[in-house]
């Protein structure tokens, strides 16, 4: 019997030890890979430092509710939907070169139309 026990207790601190680095892998992988996005996307350094910022200032916010997210819907729950999103995150991240060229093409208009929208409401 304390052999399941002991197992089990392993096994879980192995699960809660993944869903901790899975919950941490995106904000590292971006900047890890800093180099590479600014080579393969064509990125500005300062374009890579707000993507950086901007990772890490989601996960500050989301840091400031998780306990009570954690509360509500239970901790199994909650670490099943944080490595849904994850792995979400991750599947985003590998296609989000499309993305970012479709933006990169058509910046300038982009640029204008949030300029004259904002002109408006002045």
């Amino acid at each position: 019997m304390s052999d399941a026990r002991g197992l089990r207790a392993s096994l879980l601190t192995a699960l809660l030890t993944a869903g901790m680095a899975f919950s941490m892998l995106l904000l590292f992988v971006v900047g890890a890979l800093g180099p590479f996005l600014v080579h393969e996307l064509h990125l500005t350094r300062s374009e890579l430092g707000a993507l950086v910022a901007a990772a890490f200032g989601v996960a500050t916010l989301l840091s400031l509710v998780s306990g009570q997210v954690v509360d509500l819907v239970g901790g199994r729950t909650a670490l099943v939907w944080l490595l849904g999103l994850v792995a979400l995150n991750l599947v985003v991240l590998s296609i989000a070169p499309t993305a970012w060229h479709v933006y990169k093409e058509h910046r300038a208009a982009i640029h204008t139309t949030i300029k004259k929208r904002l002109g408006q409401k002045k």
